[in-house]
């Protein structure tokens, strides 16, 4: 008399009982898989594969990328270090920057440059940065084709966010200043790299509309449109 059939999974084969009187076993072969779905399963693992030595190598590249970005500025800015400060100064003022900006790129205070500009000594550092700031903006206007250096720095890197490049450089990241300019990453990334909370910290609870007698005014993101 025969039982009720039962499948169990049995290393390779499938076991099904038979007759009760003998408890005899009959396995049969497990289900093969097609060629194409073989090809396709090895072709998923080799490409997985790629990517991930793919990235690995962006991450290698990006690395050494900047780290010979950065010891070709020093050496530019070593070459500078030998103009007096007045003049490094006024290289910086005649591309368009602020005093304030220079200010606080050099990480110093506006006085401070003022004395500078009086002809009053700065330290071997602070003669070090303004030498930097100008290899900084002349590699950015000759290997770049940069028209304008100070009104890209001071515009926001992303809309409805007031960090600029300015922030980068003043920040010690004018590798990602360098970045920016030579679309080599993009504007969200960098500022991701520079301040991660960026988004919440700088979100903004208001938006721009236009009425329908097409006059824009600032409202709450929280308030209605209305007619």
């Amino acid at each position: 008399m025969s039982v009720y059939s039962m499948v169990k999974t049995a290393g390779s084969g499938v076991v099904t009982d038979v007759d009760e009187p003998t408890g005899a076993l009959e396995v049969s072969p497990a289900p093969s898989i097609s060629t194409t779905q073989t090809s396709y399963y090895e072709l998923s693992g080799k490409a997985a594969l790629i990517r991930s030595q793919v990235s690995f190598l962006a991450s290698d590249a990006t690395e050494v990328h900047r780290v010979l970005g950065r010891r070709s500025l020093d050496e530019a800015a070593q070459a500078l270090q030998g103009l007096a400060v007045t003049e490094l100064l006024s290289r910086l003022s005649d591309l368009g920057f602020s005093w304030r900006d220079i200010a606080r790129m050099s990480r110093v205070s506006v006085p401070a440059v003022q004395k500078w500009r009086k002809g009053e000594p700065a330290t071997g550092e602070n003669r070090k940065r303004l030498a930097l700031l100008n290899a900084l903006f002349e590699q950015m206007s000759d290997t770049h084709l940069t028209v304008d250096p100070a009104a890209w720095a001071e515009m926001p890197i992303v809309t409805g966010c007031p960090l600029t490049s300015i922030d980068l450089i003043a920040g010690n990241r004018e590798d990602l200043a360098l970045e920016l300019v030579s679309t080599h990453i993009s504007p969200e990334d960098a500022l991701t790299e520079f301040e991660p909370n960026w988004r919440e910290k700088y979100r903004s609870d208001f938006k721009v509309v236009r009425a329908s007698d097409g006059v824009l005014s600032i409202v709450s993101k929280d308030t209605n449109d209305r007619d």
